[in-house]
């Protein structure tokens, strides 16, 4: 298959451009930061984009460029970086007659109100980053194109990933001598899924997969105290640490989610496709060693 996958040079875009030249696919990449899984360097949100990419003969588009969490709270960049790149991604899917694989998130659940969630929870997004990964959702929809594929994916975690996300702080404060802050009680819950584990479910859905709305975590919820903990034992560190509740704030329980139910995803359809994502233990194990060289 010929796929291009935009967001090609960023954390989870790498892995999956190199995952699906890996499995023999003829992969190219779009990104607006040059790299070597960069093809075309480009920023999609440019109007000039479709002169400088291919209109025929491309089998599947994977579509990953977005804004960041904490740039997507600033609306400008949640528009340009999520809505418009999605919109010409859609575009040129249309004009190829390509499949179509949006990279959409948990957050667009909001509070999730039952465990596990599956493509039919409501979708109460409560931050900017999780409204625009709807508006997209909806705009990938609306498109109607043959082959659509809805990924939202949960707590990403593995190599190269951002500095300030939630498993590479929880190290990186566990490898200091000081005692060490972490906010919240410690009770509030993610569902992390290792990130090579992503690449691979998209690889299934773009080859084997039927079109729908698909959730890619690891199935297994994670409380935020039993991670810390977890990553001690695997760096054995002996750095002090304790929790710190935070006042109740709309924006403290946007961050601070998954406290009365818990973030874990229905994974079942992936499964049934023979997709086998690894335990914490395991993908953290493999992201400290590799963090290490």
């Amino acid at each position: 298959m010929k796929i291009l996958v935009t967001g090609s040079a960023g954390f989870i875009g790498s892995r999956v451009f190199y995952i699906l030249r890996a499995n023999s696919n003829f992969v190219s990449g779009v990104d607006r930061k040059d790299g070597p899984t960069t093809t075309y360097l480009l920023d999609l949100s440019d109007p000039r984009y479709a002169s400088f990419l291919p209109s025929e003969g491309i089998d599947a588009i994977v579509h990953l460029a977005a804004a960041p969490w904490a740039e997507a709270q600033d609306w400008s960049k949640a528009g340009r970086d999520t809505i418009i790149s999605t919109v010409r991604a859609l575009d040129l899917a249309a004009r190829c007659h390509a499949a179509f694989v949006l990279a959409s998130s948990a957050y667009v659940l909001g509070e999730p109100l039952h465990a596990p969630q599956g493509p039919g929870h409501p979708r109460h997004p409560v931050d900017n980053y999780g409204k625009a990964k709807l508006m997209a959702e909806e705009l990938t929809w609306a498109w109607a194109l043959p082959r659509t594929f809805v990924t939202r994916f949960y707590n990403v975690y593995g190599p190269g990933q951002y500095p300030g996300a939630v498993i590479p702080d929880t190290i990186a404060k566990l490898q200091s001598k000081d005692h060490q802050l972490f906010e919240g009680s410690g009770n509030e819950t993610r569902d992390f899924v290792y990130v090579d584990d992503v690449a691979e479910a998209i690889r299934l859905l773009v080859t084997e997969g039927q079109p729908g709305t698909y959730h890619i975590g690891s199935g297994t919820p994670t409380r935020i105290a039993d991670l810390v903990a977890l990553c001690k034992d695997l760096l054995g560190s002996t750095t002090p640490y304790s929790f710190r509740s935070l006042p109740s704030s709309r924006e403290t329980k946007a961050r601070l989610r998954g406290f009365l139910i818990p973030f874990q995803a229905d994974i079942a359809p992936m499964l049934k496709l023979g997709w086998k994502p690894r335990d914490l233990k395991t993908g953290l194990a493999s992201f400290i060693r590799q963090e290490a060289r």
